[in-house]
């Protein structure tokens, strides 16, 4: 592992964590709800965005290798969030409001899956399009 390497991951992971933490309050006061779906939005942009860079810029080569780090685990790294989503599952939980907890574990899981596949698919079609 480089210096630069280090430099870029921490460089991008500010800025993912900055555009999580800007989206989230933003989203929070259009969608206010006592389902977390500022967590979900921003969970399944990210999944969706690391699903178009690994097809798009990593398996096409369309990124350059000393951007791979900083990009993935870096800036969508920083921008998604599994720790808030888990203490927000843990709340929701503990509220006895389980229908929410269960309706947010099975749409993470299942749109996030999702997600990952339509920006991989995405970036096949970016794929065959480019020069």
């Amino acid at each position: 592992m480089s210096r630069l390497s280090v430099v870029g991951v921490a460089a991008a992971g500010a800025q993912g964590a900055l555009a999580r933490y800007v989206l989230g309050n933003w989203l929070a006061t259009r969608l206010p709800s006592a389902f977390p779906l500022p967590t979900l939005i921003i969970n399944l942009l990210g999944s969706m965005l690391l699903g178009f860079v690994v097809g798009y810029g990593i398996e096409r080569g369309r990124l350059p290798e000393q951007w791979r780090l900083p990009v993935t685990a870096g800036f969508v790294g920083s921008f998604t969030t599994f720790s808030t989503w888990s203490v927000e599952t843990v709340v929701l939980l503990e509220a006895g409001r389980w229908g929410f907890a269960a309706v947010n574990v099975g749409l993470s899981l299942a749109l996030g899956l999702s997600a990952v596949w339509a920006g991989h698919r995405l970036a096949r079609t970016a794929g065959r399009r480019a020069p």
